[in-house]
């Protein structure tokens, strides 16, 4: 079973390593650096810990503040 989730792990890195810079962009283009920053902090320690939900909980926070259709 560890398997499975190891492979979603990867799966998920490999998507997210890409919209990253994306993200990263909009968050600066929004002005709002600061937070940006942290969520972007987050987004990359949920990501190396494996933590989903944490991914999962911090791209809604960065959606409410890029707003709907950005993400």
């Amino acid at each position: 079973m560890m398997g499975v989730m190891d492979n979603d792990i990867d799966k998920m890195r490999d998507v997210l390593k890409y919209a990253y810079l994306d993200i990263q962009y909009l968050l600066r283009m929004n002005g709002d650096l600061i937070d940006g920053d942290i969520l972007l902090s987050n987004l990359e320690n949920g990501i190396s810990n494996g933590d989903l939900d944490c991914v999962a909980e911090t791209l809604v926070e960065i959606q409410n503040i890029l707003g709907p259709g950005e993400i």
